[in-house]
């Protein structure tokens, strides 16, 4: 049996891996305009119409989407370290009992469970999303639009299932996206709401968990990045390194060699640049 010791150093943990995982999803273009993310994230799209009947819906690039859903899958799935719904258990053994934010989290693990839920169901248990239908050999078939975002996830993105992709039969891969950015956005919107709230207890010292977690660098930097270094060095002509292709590790540093140089010259990184991250 678990000490209550151990317990508390466990939900530390979780709720530090949340931390970091939550601000590199903060960090992700699609979470900039929050505005338009919860407007996803209800089911929603920047729609137009026109006076010939049609519509115009504006939806954000499937790539952008594609990345945004592999920086949220680990706060999806339920064995990793930040798997939402545990964080959120482990964060109330952290709070002290008569903190009011704890009462609050049964609401927000209920608001996860009630959407991510990826289950059929019929019209008696009542639909937890939209559910959209599709004829198929004749047939209406209706399926959960939870069921459709994790089919677009697992059967077109980050696997190629046949049994998913299967079981979005009759559903095009846009019908699939829709739903696949409505979830995303989801995760997004309610991940950043707790890491807000985390934020919060651990500056006012209702939780103890490790400060670095909210400076740690958690994104890589676009562009051009300038590196400090030392132990500049020029490499004879001819000499073993200097003819070497790719990069070679000397122990003390790394030399950037170019089998057309004349000469090549050694290096080694002094220090790296800082990423403001949230």
């Amino acid at each position: 049996m678990e000490s209550k010791t151990d317990a508390v150093l466990r939900a530390k943990s979780r709720v530090e891996a949340f931390v970091l995982r939550a601000r590199r999803v903060a960090a992700h273009s699609l979470s900039q305009d929050a505005e338009l993310l919860r407007i996803y994230s209800d089911q929603g799209f920047p729609m137009k119409f026109y006076d010939d009947g049609t519509v115009l819906v504006e939806w954000p690039r499937e790539e952008d989407v594609e990345s945004a859903a592999a920086r949220v899958r680990p706060i999806l799935l339920s064995d990793e370290p930040c798997y939402y719904a545990s964080v959120i258990k482990d964060l109330g053994l952290l709070l002290d009992e008569n903190h009011p934010e704890r009462a609050k989290l049964t609401d927000r693990r209920k608001l996860w469970v009630a959407r991510l839920e990826p289950v059929h169901r019929d019209s008696d248990s009542g639909a937890i999303t939209l559910m959209p239908t599709a004829l198929v050999d004749g047939k209406v078939k209706t399926v959960n639009g939870a069921v459709l975002a994790f089919d677009w996830l697992y059967g077109d993105t980050i696997h190629h299932d046949p049994e998913r992709r299967s079981e979005a039969q009759g559903f095009s891969i846009r019908i699939r996206f829709m739903y696949a950015v409505s979830l995303v956005a989801f995760v997004i919107v309610q991940s950043i709401s707790l890491l807000d709230l985390i934020t919060a207890l651990s500056e006012e010292g209702a939780i103890a968990i490790d400060k670095s977690v909210f400076s740690e660098d958690v994104v890589v930097p676009t562009g051009r990045v300038q590196f400090g270094v030392s132990g500049l060095t020029q490499i004879p002509e001819g000499s073993e390194v200097a003819t070497a292709a790719g990069r070679v590790d000397t122990g003390i540093g790394r030399y950037a060699v170019d089998k057309s140089a004349v000469t090549a010259i050694g290096w080694m990184i002094d220090s790296e640049p800082s990423v403001a991250g949230r």
